[in-house]
């Protein structure tokens, strides 16, 4: 549209310029009416639409202006050069513009005759079928109040330009500023269009508000009472509009000198004070057109009406009640109109004075109210009291006994009726008033002996009076005597009967009971013990040995307790003497002069009364007669024959007499037998030791500290030919250092380390430290059990590393004992038949331990899980070793570990086991050496065990050893 417009201004001035120049052109025309033609061509030759500026249609008219034309030619192309055809001349006629919205030109050229044309002319017009556009400067609001709205307007053509504005009819002026009146309320809608000089016409701009200046109309629906006690007051208003709906309308109110504020239709007011309130409220809409304010005035009067009781009943009463009362409103106005209730009755009205006839036994409880003149009612005013005809009962809950020994009695009663409700208590003792008071309870001091009554009254604040209630006792301060005779000592009787007679104070009519004790040793109690009633005469039965003694008191009804009365201590002996051969002969002897005979006659209770000894053989009594309790005697052997001694005692009581022997024969039973070896360090100092460690997660600490011990324990070896394996207590996980298979030494393919193994204490330390992965479930006798398998098949490392001409030794270091649950070991017996089993029983074997001990404190104990009672039980039984695994002092443990296998490694196995042939009670053996450079000697640090010799000290001298010792003779079948 922009473009158009330049269009225009260019066009308009190049339409005047061209028919000026061509109303201008030389003319060379020489026909007559050639002449008359180009002569009348001038600046109005043709016309579009009677020359009119602009047109807003392509269809046009074209008026011809030129005399003498026979022909015309009408195109749109310049210079009339094509486009057209040669037609009769017309003064008008149609024709269609070229293009639109642009400046367009139409040529024309004519001819009088068909021999010669005039030059072309041309018409130009400008085409615009654009309308106008016609838009609001400024919105106007969709609703006002205002009594004039001001509508600004913008037109706007890019072609031919604006004509004029339209407007309606009732405005005026129409101008693009315009102040309307607004006039009565209600929707307002005017319409405007603009056109242009075209003719265009813009479209319709339709403008529309709501007028609205009429305010809300405002009433009360919900009021407080004109008259009211309280401080809180609820309103409720309701509001009207014409043209607003409710939803939008505000309201704003007050109390009385208080500001406006904002509230809806229900609001209340609270802390108000005594006196005339007013409330003010107005609404306005929603263009804040604003009502008038409506008023509610009210009055609120707080203080309630007060009345009292000028006479009421007493607290308690037996009688019938009265009550009397009044009241006044808050301006002094006594009150007429009071209302009652009984017992929580429905409240009815009443008068002063007002009196009770029905009455319930017991509390009973009245209440008054009064409303004033303005209709506040005042509070209720309660009164309770008891209406007691009821006569209190009396409990004796704390008495004297019929028989007391009390010198001192508390008496206790209770009551039928509450405590508060009594007026007193008074208490008699034989006749005579003691205390009259609230309490119920007295003490009774100073008792004398003898019979008594103790009797109370209650009276109660209703004035009724109790029954007379009595209690009769006893006083009795006196205990009990009893008289006895004394039991016969020593006796062998397990039956006694003792007469026991008792006495009591007779004023009391008392009965005493009679207890004992039997060896009682505790000192007599203010309380007795637990003892056994009897009555006289006393029989005790099933006496057993030993001294006995009998305490007795008695009781009388009142509790009097008797001292406790002793006998005499009496001796029930019922065990003969004792004969002990201190030293016998063996069963068999040799041939001997004379044997050696020790005995030793007791009876530590009644005493001996005689011994007798006979000395026999097989034919004869030899020797016979009274002798001494204690002696040494030789009796002489005369031949190869059987011999009997023989001691029989009697006690004072005469106890069943004892009577014990001893029997020998005489005769060649033992052979003499001759044993030797030798100790040189090649030969017979060879120990295959297997290390079973703990690898469970608790034992991390310990293979640290243990690991670091193991210097001193080689070099506590010396010089003997060892091996040493590693395997685990772990039974369960595959692979090496599992279920009994030996580890490998630190990262090599060594199973075990011996005196020439390089670095053998390092790879023994690292090794010995072999983590805590292991399971929890140890077994270490088992772990040894599965080695022993392994090691009985050749192909093995296990069956490489044991020599079957060595010692075996095994050290179990763990904080567990061997879990007996599934297939663990029960004992170490069982583990050992087993080990003998498999590796016979000519091996030479010892156990070692570092557990936790059964004598190990609860400290070291609770370090670890059980105490390692099956190692324990098997160093034992194979001669080693047991230390804590709690102390710490692992190298001496090793030390000692070394030393003890040092020892076995010389322990030697006997044929038969040897015998004491001398009688004297000492084994008879020798042992003896001889060395290569003729040294000789005797062995003394040794332990005969069965049929083993154990070595306490080791054997460090190299030689030849013979031991010397008498077996029994094997029996001849």
């Amino acid at each position: 549209m922009k473009l158009l417009y330049k269009y225009y201004c260019f066009a308009l001035a190049a339409l005047i310029l061209l028919i000026s120049f061509q109303n201008c052109s030389p003319l060379s025309f020489s026909d007559t009416k050639q002449a008359s033609l180009l002569s009348s061509l001038s600046t109005n030759g043709i016309t579009i639409n009677k020359n009119a500026l602009f047109t807003n249609d392509i269809h046009t008219l074209i008026q011809i202006n030129v005399d003498n034309a026979m022909d015309m030619y009408i195109t749109n192309t310049p210079g009339c050069s094509s486009g057209g055809v040669w037609q009769p001349a017309s003064r008008e006629t149609p024709w269609v513009l070229s293009e639109k919205n642009n400046l367009v030109t139409v040529y024309a050229k004519f001819r009088a005759n068909l021999q010669s044309e005039t030059p072309c002319i041309n018409a130009s017009i400008i085409h615009d079928d654009i309308p106008p556009l016609l838009i609001l400067r400024e919105a106007l609001p969709v609703k006002t109040k205002n009594p004039t709205s001001s509508i600004k307007l913008n037109m706007t053509d890019f072609g031919s330009g604006i004509d004029k504005l339209v407007c309606p009819v009732e405005i005026s002026p129409c101008t693009i500023d315009m102040i309307i009146n607004n006039g009565a309320d209600g929707i307002k809608i005017f319409d405007f269009y603009a056109l242009d000089k075209a003719g265009n016409k813009s479209a319709i701009l339709s403008t529309s508000w709501f007028f609205d200046k009429t305010a809300p109309q405002i009433r009360f629906v919900t009021t407080p009472a004109s008259k009211t006690n309280l401080i809180t007051a609820n309103f409720l208003v309701s509001a009207s509009d014409n043209y607003s709906p409710t939803n939008v309308i505000k309201f704003k109110c007050l109390v009385n000198a208080e500001s406006y504020r904002d509230c809806g239709s229900n609001f209340d007011f609270s802390n108000l004070i005594d006196g005339l309130q007013t409330v003010k409220v107005y609404a306005y809409d929603e263009l804040e057109n604003t009502s008038n304010p409506i008023t509610y005035s009210w009055t609120i009067g707080r203080k309630i009406p007060s009345i009292k009781y000028s006479e009421t009943p007493k607290p308690s009463t037996n009688a019938k009640s009265k009550f009397a009362f009044e009241g006044a409103d808050q301006f002094g106005i006594a009150l007429t109109l009071f209302q009652c209730s009984l017992n929580d009755s429905t409240f009815t009205a009443c008068n002063s004075p007002f009196v009770l006839t029905t009455l319930i036994e017991g509390e009973n409880k009245f209440k008054i109210k009064a409303v004033d003149s303005l209709g506040l009612e005042s509070g209720e005013l309660e009164y309770k009291w008891v209406y007691d005809t009821k006569l209190p009962i009396v409990t004796w809950v704390t008495y004297p006994a019929e028989f007391s020994k009390n010198k001192n009695e508390l008496i206790k009663i209770s009551v039928s009726e509450d405590i508060l409700q009594i007026e007193s208590i008074e208490f008699i003792l034989d006749n005579i008033s003691l205390v009259k008071s609230l309490a119920d309870s007295t003490n009774l001091s100073a008792l004398t002996e003898g019979f008594h009554t103790i009797s109370v009254y209650v009276t109660d604040k209703a004035g009724n009076i109790s029954t007379l209630s009595s209690k009769t006792f006893w006083s009795d301060f006196t205990p009990p005597t009893l008289s006895y005779q004394p039991v016969p000592t020593p006796t062998k009787n397990t039956s006694l009967s003792l007469i026991v007679t008792a006495r009591d104070n007779p004023t009391a009519n008392n009965t005493v009971s009679l207890f004992y004790l039997l060896d009682d040793l505790t000192v007599a109690p203010v309380v007795p013990p637990p003892a056994t009633p009897f009555t006289s005469p006393l029989l005790i039965s099933n006496l057993t040995h030993g001294s006995h003694q009998i305490k007795m008191y008695a009781v009388d009804k009142a509790g009097n307790q008797s001292i406790f009365y002793l006998t005499n201590q009496f001796l029930t002996d019922l065990i003969p003497p004792v004969i002990t051969f201190v030293q016998q002969p063996s069963s068999e002897i040799g041939k001997s002069s004379q044997v050696t005979i020790e005995y030793l006659v007791q009876d530590i209770d009644s005493g001996l009364k005689s011994v007798y000894c006979k000395f026999s053989d097989s034919k004869k009594i030899i020797s016979s007669g009274l002798c001494a309790e204690k002696a040494t005697i030789s009796l002489p052997i005369f031949s190869l024959e059987t011999y009997i001694f023989e001691i029989s005692a009697v006690d004072k009581v005469d106890n069943p007499t004892s009577v014990k022997s001893i029997t020998w024969k005489t005769g060649d039973f033992f052979e003499l037998k001759t044993q030797m070896f030798n100790v040189s360090t090649q030969n017979n100092n060879k120990v295959d030791i297997l290390l079973v460690i703990d690898n469970s997660w608790s034992m991390d600490t310990e293979q640290l500290a243990i690991s670091a011990a193991f210097e001193n324990f080689l070099t506590n070896l010396g010089s003997i030919d060892y091996r040493i394996a590693i395997t685990t207590t772990d039974v369960f996980n595959s692979g090496r250092g599992a279920k009994g298979a030996i580890l490998p030494f630190g990262g090599t393919n060594l199973t075990y380390i011996e005196p020439t193994t390089t670095d053998g204490l390092a790879l023994l330390q690292e090794t010995v430290h072999t983590g805590t992965d292991g399971d929890g479930d140890e077994r270490g006798l088992t772990a040894i059990n599965m080695f022993i398998d392994l090691a009985l098949n050749s192909t093995t490392e296990e069956y490489k590393f044991l020599r079957t001409d060595a010692v075996f030794a095994s050290i179990v270091v763990t904080d567990a004992d061997e879990n007996k649950d599934g297939n663990g070991f029960v004992d170490a017996n069982s583990f050992l038949t087993e080990f003998y089993k498999k590796l016979s029983t000519n091996k030479t074997y010892i156990h070692h331990s570092s557990i936790i001990l059964p004598n190990d404190s609860d400290t070291c104990k609770a370090t670890g899980e059980t105490v390692g009672a099956s190692y324990f039980e098997l160093s034992k039984i194979t001669g080693g070793m047991s230390a804590s695994l709690c102390d710490g002092t692992y190298v001496n443990q090793l030390k000692n570990f070394a030393t003890s296998i040092i020892n076995k490694i010389y322990e030697q196995n006997l044929p038969c086991v040897p015998v004491d042939i001398n009688n004297d009670g000492k084994i008879d053996i020798d042992i003896s050496y001889s060395t290569s450079s003729g040294t000789t000697g005797k062995v003394t640090d040794y332990m005969v065990i069965d049929k083993k010799i154990k070595f306490t000290v080791p054997l460090m001298i190299l030689g030849s050893y013979t031991i010397t010792y008498s077996c029994l003779k094997p029996t001849t079948p």
